[in-house]
């Protein structure tokens, strides 16, 4: 009979156990020692589905959350997103993809455990850490949570090397995967069509034929937004960040009216309910306005000739020279308030779109000047008390100019009439010297002052998805006919329309606005600077939206847009909260980790499949004799009170490195097993 080699710990047993009795351990021997030869033995095997999956498993779950980062990040900033029929199912389908992936990852890294145990490189060092595999524990909440707990318990941990670095790579993709449903989210969008849509606006052949009720100064007064019809896209050129403008943003878009260094061109095209592509025909209008600081800056209303004007006047109408193309400035007074305003409106003549039957300017870039001066004079209204207390305040007051206002030394307030100049007497002389005329006033704000340049162009122009416009090409209005509404004046002819409007500038802004009382009309500020300017913008976008759309929202008279394609509604892809970079890197280390280990020790020959139960019980049974008499090795108490298990070897070797036939078991350091040997 061949002599059995030493255990590492414990004799080998040299007979087989045939029978055992109610769990006695009482063994009866009906045969002698059989040889090693004549044992059953087995070559390590592969399993190479499971380094597959280990490997290819957190590839596809990168590839395919890169294909929906690339998606998503194709849209980012963009106000209108387009996308694919059912787009949806990308959506829905990327959490199945990513919890399959995740379970093919476990699946893998289940051999990668069993291949790397037979590794001196990542050997546990006793069997208390390799029951640490068991089930494994890295891999979920529970083990996690039992590994912290004995570390704020500042108990001794179980866990070895290899188990933190499974856990580290098990945590990864259990943090990524919900965060990834952050980096995305379903959106309202549109597919692209090749039908042509249904729009509304002005074309080419109608131009001229209008209602003669116009809207725009009834919403110009009532502060209705000027937000343009339908989808209500503001074509801008392709450089112009839309994302820097905040009325751009969201649509439909509104016309600016909020101060602003300066506003890009904007191309006003037929409107349709979903994006449109193709060449239209539009309005294409440029309007920037600033807040003036100083006199000097107005170009029209400093050649001001001397106007008839006094202080009962209200509204009178000054030509720069004889012609009738000649500039113009408008002066307008209020009187029944106790708000005093005098107001200059200088302005350009804007011209006259296409072919008219007189010799009418064509449409140039033009200036608008509008200053205004203000006093506060007392008519009772104190007798109110304190609720109807006057704001003096001026926010951007402006400097270089006289008023027709002053204050005498002694206190007295006078209209200055020179200020407007001295009219001829009955006998046609002007006198030079200076009129004066007491008033009741208590007291004299700085003037204030807007200035705006405005342009426009009627033509053709390429609009795109994302609401740009290229390569525009100006086109003229066809002729006007004696049964069509006239010659229509270029953008910005805003003059008369809101000259000596001054509670209409409260009303368009929203701002605080004037009581009526017995006495008269109730101001309680002065008019600002700002609020001029968001007046006059607004006054410009619905002269835009009255040229282009008749001010109209209807879409009873739409027609179909030739030489374009449609789109419609539908949900899509668009970017979430969280940017898809973060969660990439946790994909991508996943990824990284998964493969490196899954090349390395994916197809090296292991005992067997996993660290399974049967593979524990074999080793059990192998050190059956040990640990069966220690005090603390009960069924009833966690594995972790039994001290003996510290003392037993981890590492999965060769226990029989001599013989031909090895046997696979726990044993200490160097006692790797190779992948020629055969085993039992």
């Amino acid at each position: 009979m061949t002599t059995t080699p030493r255990h590492d710990h414990l004799p080998e047993p040299e007979l087989e156990p045939l029978n055992v009795t109610n769990g006695d351990s009482v063994t009866t021997n009906t045969a002698k020692a059989i040889s090693h030869d004549k044992r059953k033995s087995y070559k390590l095997r592969r399993f190479p589905l499971r380094a597959v999956a280990v490997i290819f498993g957190p590839i596809i779950v990168l590839a395919y959350f890169a294909f929906i980062w690339k998606l998503i990040q194709t849209r980012e900033g963009h106000t209108l997103k387009f996308g694919f029929s059912n787009e949806l199912w990308i959506y829905y389908s990327w959490f199945l993809v990513g919890v399959f992936g995740l379970n093919f990852s476990k699946y893998g890294l289940l051999g990668i455990e069993a291949s790397m145990l037979h590794d001196r490189t990542w050997q546990v060092e006793n069997t208390m850490t390799l029951l640490m595999h068991c089930d494994s524990s890295w891999n979920g909440p529970g083990g996690w949570f039992k590994c912290c707990s004995a570390f704020l318990q500042r108990r001794r941990i179980a866990a070895g090397r290899l188990w933190y670095t499974l856990a580290a790579l098990s945590l990864v993709p259990f943090v990524a995967l919900p965060l990834s449903g952050l980096t995305m989210e379903p959106v309202r969008g549109y597919v692209k069509l090749r039908d042509p849509p249904l729009a509304i606006g002005h074309k080419l052949d109608d131009f001229h034929r209008r209602s003669q009720e116009a809207n725009e100064n009834l919403f110009w007064r009532t502060g209705f937004p000027p937000k343009l019809p339908g989808l209500g896209i503001a074509y801008i050129a392709p450089h112009v960040q839309r994302e820097s403008f905040p009325y751009l943003r969201e649509v439909p878009n509104i016309l600016p009216s909020n101060v602003s260094e300066s506003n890009p061109e904007f191309f006003l095209a037929p409107q349709a309910n979903v994006p449109i592509n193709g060449t239209v025909w539009g309005l294409l209008i440029g309007c920037n306005c600033s807040i003036v600081k100083s006199f000097s800056e107005f170009k029209i209303l400093s050649q001001r000739p001397p106007a008839n004007f006094n202080e009962s006047s209200s509204l009178v109408t000054l030509n720069l020279n004889s012609s009738i193309l000649s500039d113009r400035i408008l002066v307008a007074a209020n009187h029944n308030a106790n708000l005093v305003a005098h107001a200059q409106i200088g302005f350009n003549l804007s011209g006259v779109y296409g072919h008219a039957s007189w010799a009418a300017p064509k449409p140039m870039p033009a200036i608008f000047e509008y200053a205004l001066w203000q006093a506060h004079r007392d008519m009772g209204f104190s007798l109110l008390g304190e609720q109807l207390n006057f704001s003096k305040t001026i926010d951007f007051p402006m400097a270089d100019v006289n008023g027709p206002y002053f204050q005498a030394e002694n206190g007295t307030f006078y209209f200055n009439q020179t200020f407007y100049g001295n009219q001829p007497d009955e006998n046609g002389t002007v006198s030079s010297d200076p009129v004066y005329q007491a008033t009741a006033l208590t007291h004299i704000a700085p003037p204030i002052g807007v200035r705006c340049i405005r342009d426009s162009k009627l033509g053709y122009a390429d609009v795109d998805w994302q609401g740009s416009f290229r390569s525009f090409t100006e086109s003229a209005p066809q002729w006007v006919d004696s049964h069509e509404s006239g010659d229509q004046w270029a953008f910005g002819q805003i003059g008369d329309a809101i000259a000596g409007k001054f509670t209409e500038i409260l009303t368009s802004t929203n701002s605080p606005t004037t009581l009526s009382l017995t006495h008269g009309l109730y101001f309680p500020s002065y008019i600002q600077a700002e609020t001029l300017y968001r007046s006059i913008m607004l006054a410009h976008a619905w002269d835009a939206l009255e040229l282009m759309y008749d001010s109209g929202y209807s879409f009873e008279s739409a027609y179909i847009l030739p030489n374009t394609t449609s789109s419609r509604a539908s949900t899509v892809m668009g970017p979430g909260v969280i940017p898809p970079i973060y969660v990439g890197v946790l994909f991508a280390i996943w990824t990284v980790g998964s493969v490196i280990f899954g090349c390395v020790y994916g197809f090296r020959c292991r005992w067997s499949d996993t660290l399974d139960g049967y593979s524990m019980f074999r080793f059990g049974a192998d050190f059956a004799q040990e640990i069966k008499d220690e005090p603390d090795f009960a069924c009833a108490s966690e594995f972790q009170e039994c001290q003996a298990l510290w003392k037993l070897p981890g590492l999965v070797g060769d226990s029989e490195l001599q013989m031909d036939i090895g046997h696979i078991t726990l044993v200490k350091r160097g006692n790797e097993p190779s992948k020629g040997k055969k085993y039992r």
